[in-house]
């Protein structure tokens, strides 16, 4: 495809966007059976699964839309009958807007919905059936407020100046456990005044550039200004690296974020750990020292592929622990430490054998 013709069917979609108050830009499906809490092939069929995991879904802001899918098979092992040929369909029970997009799909042993949105901000109770097995689920999906991320920008406000740059800023901490949701407010900036462009209409996708597991959930987003990104998650434990992208990767400069990953669960809240680590090079032994008494404290160290190359827990420790990293090459790695009371801290170490 030359750019000119390119250009102009970017042009016809915008303009199409600006009639309807719909966009019809493609977006990322995501693959049922690359999740990892879903395993495929013949199963029991005992009722509908969904992409979420869960029947309340924090979805995407008013006019946004994010990817998700349908499927049916055992919902208690999360096993997908991929013998099964599915017609889904979803009605609105509750809710103070209206659901906008195709409602309804075509046969298919999965059921991807990629133009779902709604038109006012609340909660929205609604229905989900598949035709040919008439298994129903009830579904609640909450069209969360939309936040001003004029202010966040590197420039501080808004523009009608055309962005040519991704801008991706986490809504928290940079460390989650495996499987929790990693918020992410994403938008496009002009690289020059450094100001969020407020026009700008499109996809953008997100994809793993290093990790040592499977980045999942919904890995785009459509719509005009800015996306709340909120089901992004990670299947292991390490160190990751995501990028923000637009399809047009010659206009648009993409955004990188990262992320540690622990291997806990059930966190409501992780607090930042301010601790002091000495030396810093060094070469099979280093120093921690805690500000304040912990009960026990788990230490892993990273390369920078996410692996996680070492891993010691203390117990009761004092206000130093000694780490030792005789086993490890030397290298750039990123160090990971967190206590009993939910407490986190990063910092990267240099190994010098």
């Amino acid at each position: 495809m030359t750019p000119v013709l390119k250009n102009t069917i970017r042009l016809v979609l915008m303009l199409c966007f600006t009639l309807t108050g719909e966009i019809s830009l493609a977006q990322a499906t995501p693959n049922a059976c690359d999740f990892p809490n879903v395993t495929c092939g013949i199963a029991t069929r005992n009722g509908i699964i969904n992409s979420f995991g869960t029947d309340t879904i924090q979805y995407a802001t008013v006019g946004r839309s994010m990817p998700f899918w349908f499927a049916i098979g055992d919902v208690n092992t999360g096993h997908i009958d991929t013998s099964a040929n599915c017609i889904f369909n979803i009605v609105k029970l509750g809710g103070v807007g209206n659901i906008e997009g195709n409602t309804f799909t075509k046969e298919n042993k999965y059921a991807y919905y990629d133009s779902i949105s709604f038109s006012e901000v609340g909660l929205y109770k609604i229905m989900i059936s598949e035709g040919h097995s008439q298994f129903l689920d009830t579904l609640y999906f909450n069209v969360i407020l939309e936040i001003n991320f004029c202010s966040e920008s590197p420039g501080g406000d808004c523009g009608t100046i055309k962005g040519n740059k991704i801008f991706a800023k986490a809504r928290g901490s940079n460390v989650i456990p495996v499987d929790a949701v990693f918020p992410i407010t994403v938008g496009v900036i002009d690289s020059i005044s450094q100001l969020l462009d407020s026009t700008y209409i499109g996809t953008i996708y997100v994809e793993k550039v290093s990790g040592p597991g499977t980045v999942y959930g919904s890995l785009s987003m459509t719509g005009n200004k800015w996306f709340n990104f909120n089901n992004i998650k990670f299947s292991q434990e390490g160190a990751y690296t995501i990028k923000f992208y637009e399809e047009d990767s010659l206009k648009y400069k993409s955004a990188y974020v990262d992320a540690v990953v622990i291997g806990v669960t059930g966190l409501s809240q992780i607090e930042s750990l301010q601790l002091h680590i000495y030396p810093n090079p060094f070469s099979d032994q280093f120093y921690v020292n805690f500000p304040q008494k912990e009960e026990q404290v788990t230490v892993s160290i990273f390369d920078n592929m996410g692996k996680k190359v070492s891993g010691q827990v203390f117990n009761n420790p004092g206000k130093d622990i000694i780490i030792s990293s005789k086993d490890v090459n030397s290298g750039v790695y990123l160090l990971s430490i967190r206590s009993s009371s939910g407490s986190f801290a990063s910092n990267s170490i240099i190994i010098k054998k």
